[in-house]
């Protein structure tokens, strides 16, 4: 259940850079209407403020050896001494300037079991290490054991490196999604200059959508989110961050109170719990609560109507 619902979070959320560069291109090429929950900014002063206030050693993170499902692996930790919430984060190693082609050898195995998706030019010496994770990060808070898996280009696979691998590796670029009032902002750290960036696209948070099936279903207040609805196909889709178990079966209540008493199913995994229902007019909504990560999704689906 924990894969599937990883799965569908990188279909439908996107993660720092990645996600949001695929949300634009999801809304402009399914011929939707979206209600801007999703509205992008290029408010340069804005952004231009909130970049001379990131201290890189506010985000105090490492890189090592850590187990995985029983397996030796290596994993990014990540501590949020800043006073923002960080909604994703994102560290990428490169190989090491300078190595010769028999150090780089060690990457061989590798690029040959990935062959199919090794684009012309590409060679051992673009191959990199990611370490990313979606997760809300409170001010002062933590991120941990985030597993650090092989890559080259923009593919990656959850394959961690061998040591030796990992000795040939050097830091480049920490990306971190800041949360500043009710918008998200995307940041990158380069480690050879030793300065920030920032992406002059933005996100808007903490606007619930006001499309039909919105209406029916409530609020979850408190809480940082993000939202998309389309209005032309009946849906909504709610990411609400750190909701704690208590908060979710309160929330499920709410909805039985909105009339979500019909056809009700719920499962409940070891990490994981989904619940669904339909009111008395087909509208549907359906949670799917994430226990590890303290995240809920909320996915809202309009009664059909007769063409």
């Amino acid at each position: 259940m924990k894969k599937r619902l990883m799965k569908r979070r990188m279909l439908i959320v996107s993660l720092v850079m990645t996600l949001l560069l695929s949300s634009v291109l999801v809304l402009g090429g399914c011929g939707c209407s979206n209600d801007n929950s999703n509205t992008e900014s290029s408010n340069a002063s804005e952004t231009t403020s909130l970049q001379k206030k990131l201290d890189i050693k506010d985000f105090v993170w490492n890189v090592g050896q850590g187990k995985k499902n029983g397996k030796d692996v290596y994993v990014f930790n990540l501590t949020n001494n800043s006073k923002y919430d960080l909604l994703g984060v994102d560290i990428k190693y490169k190989t090491k300037s300078g190595l010769t082609p028999e150090q780089l050898s060690v990457f061989d195995g590798f690029m040959s079991k990935h062959a199919s998706y090794i684009k012309e030019g590409q060679t051992t010496a673009d191959v990199n290490l990611q370490g990313k994770d979606e997760a809300y990060v409170p001010s002062k808070g933590a991120v941990e054991n985030v597993l650090v898996a092989l890559g080259i280009g923009d593919s990656s696979w959850r394959e961690s490196p061998t040591t030796q691998q990992f000795d040939l590796m050097e830091p480049s670029e920490l990306q971190i999604a800041v949360v500043d009032g009710d918008t998200l902002y995307f940041a990158y750290y380069d480690f050879a200059s030793q300065t920030w960036k920032m992406d002059s696209k933005t996100v808007e948070l903490n606007k619930w959508p006001s499309s039909e099936i919105a209406k029916k279903i409530p609020k979850l207040d408190g809480h940082v989110f993000r939202s998309q609805s389309y209005d032309s196909i009946g849906t909504m889709d709610i990411d609400v961050y750190n909701v704690n178990s208590e908060e979710y079966n309160e929330y499920i209540e709410k909805l039985k109170s909105n009339g979500f008493t019909e056809d009700i199913k719920e499962n409940d995994y070891n990490s994981s719990t989904t619940w669904e229902a339909k009111d008395k007019d087909g509208n549907k909504v359906r949670l799917e609560y994430d226990k590890e990560k303290k995240q809920l999704d909320i996915n809202g689906t309009g009664k059909k109507t007769e063409k």
